[in-house]
């Protein structure tokens, strides 16, 4: 049990690195402003460190959080794409018509 803690609690912590850390959020912030995706961004801050503090895949959730959406970060995007929603929110609602369940199906 302390393992699986453990680890939850170190993907949060990674899960919420950028909205933690105000110096990579405020440097995330101004470039979004000029007009950079969050592709270049994250390119730029790696050629400047030298390492990988962070990547387009952290940016994109932190600009769809609360936080993000507060700050009205999406608009700064380039490209303006659908909101992103949980998968239980994505799955299809749609039933087939007349369908049979494989459990009633008798055997050949």
């Amino acid at each position: 049990m302390l393992i699986a803690q453990d680890k939850a609690t170190k993907r949060k912590r990674r899960r919420t690195k950028l909205a933690s850390d105000a110096l990579m959020k405020s440097y995330v912030m101004d470039y979004l402003k000029q007009g950079w995706s969050p592709e270049q961004i994250a390119v730029r801050l790696r050629a400047k460190i030298g390492k990988t503090l962070l990547n387009h895949k952290t940016i994109y959730p932190f600009i769809d959080s609360e936080k993000g959406r507060n700050l009205r970060l999406d608009q700064y995007l380039r490209s303006r794409r659908e909101k992103r929603y949980p998968k239980i929110a994505r799955k299809s609602r749609t039933t087939i018509a007349n369908r049979t369940s494989i459990t009633y199906i008798e055997p050949l």
